[in-house]
């Protein structure tokens, strides 16, 4: 079992091949060991975020589970609808059980906090916040954004966001990040 990245070194599913065949024994640890191998040998330390994720989550390690799904989720940002990779759906559903609440609010808020934090960080925690239906905190998230970034990239998904969800007060707040950020006068008007 252990071989089978062997055959081919440089192909990610050798690794992924291998470590299934111990997973399907509930030898975790094998597992995990060859998708570490891997990621090493690939230097691609996201690389089976989302199956480490599954795997700590057998062995019930949550914690650690989430950290891979949100290493995942965030690698993984433009896969499918809406940026909806396997790590992002598992952690939105992990989101429903109270008792995991905490470690991925805790997760999540760390990623947006500061100035400038990453897009992709924005759109996880967003979809953290509407899975719950957190309305109120969403307004004050898009709001507080809009006050510190100075990234237009992130401006533009803030405002996306805004419209999106009918946060138009936000939406305002934006444009006038926009002007004030502006370098010139015609991208002022």
């Amino acid at each position: 079992r252990s071989r089978i990245p062997q055959i081919e070194p440089g192909n990610a599913d050798g690794y992924l091949e291998a470590a299934t065949v111990f997973w399907d024994y509930f030898q975790f640890d094998d597992a995990l060991r060859l998708l570490a191998e891997g990621r090493r040998k690939l230097s691609d330390p996201a690389l089976y975020a989302y199956q480490a994720g599954a795997i700590y989550e057998n062995k019930g390690d949550y914690d650690r589970a989430i950290e891979e799904y949100v290493k995942g989720a965030l690698i993984n940002a433009g896969a499918g609808p809406e940026g909806a990779s396997p790590a992002r759906s598992r952690l939105l559903q992990l989101t429903r059980r109270k008792a995991l609440r905490p470690v991925i609010e805790a997760r999540t808020v760390a990623l947006v906090t500061g100035g400038n934090p990453d897009r992709p960080a924005v759109a996880l925690r967003l979809a953290i916040l509407e899975q719950q239906n957190r309305r109120d905190d969403i307004g004050a998230l898009l709001l507080s954004l809009t006050r510190s970034t100075s990234s237009s990239e992130l401006l533009e998904d803030l405002s996306a966001a805004a419209v999106r969800l009918g946060f138009e007060s936000v939406r305002e707040s934006v444009l006038e990040r926009q002007i004030t950020l502006a370098s010139d006068d015609v991208e002022r008007i």
